[in-house]
């Protein structure tokens, strides 16, 4: 190698670029930067986002013939005779899908259920975008239901049992969209919602469930 060269590039063409590249490490945005080094050094996408979700599978939600009236299944019930353990119902829950009639969802056909990982600590508008926006996003709280009644006393399923959160998008009874958060504590179900605007990340590990996230998935109206 000749004096002045590295490699086959003149020191004159590196400086410029590499003073570039420090003095963003050293600003403000130094954490993206550096985590984009990084990638590029893996011969990755520097720029390209990494996935929030990875898919794991979908489950199957059987025919329901008659409508899903949500006040009378969500309620706490603990007793050795409820077949589904319900440890906590939140006060958002109960003001967003309980008040007054509360939400109530028409007969659907057969239909999937996709079921996703959280590989990254996220809020939830990114995750509804990675989903493929609202629509795609959105489930029911009769899928939900289903599943918890096929775990009911903490059996094995798709739910996760070991203090995880489970996921759910659902229209509340003013047709917005809440977050629905789903977990086993203290014998039963922990249900709550909140806004899917709300500044709280989602822990990895998290599962997200949701209707059209995938080609194969269609999830009917709940109107």
């Amino acid at each position: 190698m000749s004096k002045g060269m590295l490699g086959m590039l003149p020191l004159s063409a590196v400086r410029g670029p590499r003073d570039t590249l420090e003095a963003n490490l050293a600003g403000e945005e130094g954490q993206e930067w550096l985590d984009a080094l990084n990638r590029f050094l893996r011969k990755e996408n520097p720029w390209e986002k990494p996935k929030l979700l990875k898919l794991l599978g979908t489950t199957t939600v059987p025919a329901r013939t008659t409508s899903f009236v949500a006040r009378d299944h969500f309620k706490v019930a603990k007793g050795k005779n409820d077949k589904v353990k319900i440890s906590f119902v939140g006060d958002n829950f109960t003001n967003c899908f309980l008040k007054g009639e509360g939400k109530i969802e028409a007969p659907a056909d057969s239909h999937n259920l996709a079921y996703h990982e959280l590989v990254r600590r996220s809020l939830d508008l990114p995750v509804i975008t990675e989903l493929g926006g609202e629509a795609a996003a959105e489930s029911t709280l009769a899928d939900m239901w289903t599943m918890m009644e096929a775990q009911g006393s903490n059996e094995d399923g798709e739910l996760l049992t070991n203090g995880h959160a489970n996921i759910l998008y659902v229209r509340d009874v003013s047709g917005g969209l809440r977050v629905v958060s789903l977990d086993w504590d203290d014998g039963g179900w922990y249900v709550n919602a909140f806004s899917i605007s709300n500044p709280y990340e989602w822990h990895v590990n998290s599962r997200v469930f949701a209707c059209n996230s995938v080609p194969s998935t269609v999830c009917p109206s709940d109107t």
